[in-house]
């Protein structure tokens, strides 16, 4: 064969760029590690088959005193910060029993987990190779499903909230945007009236997640849905600072009031013993604490972290500041993202359960990310290149206990520190 032969033959094959010719696969991930080529159809039924063995596995844990005692706070002594949940199962059902609460929780776990699912099939639907990536880790991360359906805790309803903010902005004009962004925000106000905290590990995403997806069409056109999704949630931290503040002496009133005493193990601290503690007393708690349950909760975090970040990074291609850099300008993306860090600081500073902090901080943070893989064009997967480490790392998600908050920090740091 002579060159000649050799050139005509490459000349032969048809240009994978010319029209009518078949589409490129998406390739994903870096080039020098191993993939597996899986069919797509295979892809739904075994994700959800982990959906499936997380939420089981999340609702087999009991529900501990401190999330039982969100539903026994309420208004009967005044207005007071974390009133609004028991206020509203009063409401329904006069003071609560215990299976009334259980009841509640799982209500809880089910809108959140539903809106999860949703996000989940949008993803799927696309069907490009890094959507359907992007619904793997959502599926397999300990950072969403287990951490919804363990917890059920009612401010968690902010994943739910975020997954409404992002499904109803992506291809909105701009009268649905705006429409979108003020239910939202509005439902984020009183979200704050059951944890402050909301502000802190929710409202941020979600300003970076309406800025991104409105960020088209006339400049700064993004600043008016983020002023409306965040707006009323700090309008409601400040009448909880003024005028929900609790004194030791109301916080025991409400406690002698109690319907009945959360259940769960001796001594375990409830909602009335942190409804008097200051911005003072709670950074006291929580930065001299063990520093060994500390090292481990912090080792735990960003171990599991880093897995996801390194998935998110190779494999679906998104580099979160990066792309709101190129949306937004710089000096909007960097204002944003350090609100978001700020309310991460802000959320260990003040709050022992370090844990639960990676999680909550992680899932928005993970929905967000669906959102940007959402809204980038591609061609629909025949066959998708999973990495070939995701048995190990799935062998892993799947053996790795549920993850504990700062009650269980103690065995978590025999487990890393290996100390007895």
């Amino acid at each position: 064969m002579t060159v000649s032969d050799t050139i005509g033959r490459r000349r032969s094959r048809p240009d994978a760029d010319a029209p009518g010719a078949p589409a490129r696969p998406e390739r994903t991930g870096p080039r020098h590690l191993p993939s597996i080529p899986l069919p797509v159809g295979i892809i739904r039924p075994l994700l959800y088959v982990i959906v499936g063995t997380q939420t089981y596995r999340g609702l087999r844990v009991p529900l501990d005193p401190f999330s039982q005692s969100y539903w026994l706070v309420n208004y009967g002594q005044g207005f007071i910060r974390r009133g609004l949940t028991g206020s509203l199962l009063d409401l329904l059902t006069g003071r609560p029993t215990f299976l009334q609460v259980r009841l509640a929780s799982l209500v809880i776990a089910a809108v959140t987990l539903v809106a999860v699912v949703g996000l989940l099939e949008v993803l799927l639907r696309r069907g490009t190779a890094r959507t359907l990536l992007a619904a793997t880790l959502l599926a397999s991360s300990p950072f969403v499903i287990p951490f919804l359906a363990s917890q059920r805790r009612p401010d968690e309803l902010g994943i739910g909230l975020l997954i409404g903010l992002g499904l109803g902005l992506l291809g909105a004009g701009r009268r649905r945007a705006l429409v979108v962004s003020a239910g939202v925000g509005l439902a984020f106000g009183l979200l704050v009236l059951v944890h402050e905290g909301v502000v802190l590990e929710f409202v941020p995403p979600a300003a970076a997640l309406a800025a991104f997806l409105t960020a088209t069409g006339e400049p700064n056109r993004w600043r008016t849905p983020v002023a409306l999704t965040v707006v009323p949630s700090f309008v409601s931290l400040l009448g909880v600072g003024f005028l929900g503040a609790v004194d030791a002496a109301t916080a025991a009133r409400l406690r002698a009031g109690e319907s009945f005493a959360p259940r769960g193990a001796p001594h375990s601290l409830t909602m009335f013993d942190f409804l008097p503690q200051s911005l003072h007393g709670a950074a006291s708690l929580s930065l001299h604490g063990q520093w060994r349950n500390h090292a481990a909760m912090v080792c735990l975090g960003v171990v599991l972290l880093g897995l996801q970040i390194y998935w998110v990074r190779r494999w679906v291609g998104v580099r979160w500041m990066t792309t709101l850099s190129s949306a937004l300008g710089s000096l909007p993306a960097l204002v944003l993202g350090a609100l978001v860090g700020a309310g991460g600081v802000a959320l260990f500073v003040t709050g022992i359960d370090w844990i639960r902090w990676f999680e909550a901080l992680g899932a928005a943070w993970l929905v967000t990310v669906c959102f940007v893989v959402l809204q980038r064009p591609g061609e629909r997967a025949r066959t998708l290149d999973v990495p070939g480490f995701l048995p190990v790392l799935g062998a892993y998600f799947v053996l790795l206990p549920l993850l504990p908050t700062a009650a269980a920090a103690a065995a978590i740091g025999r487990l890393i520190l290996l100390r007895h």
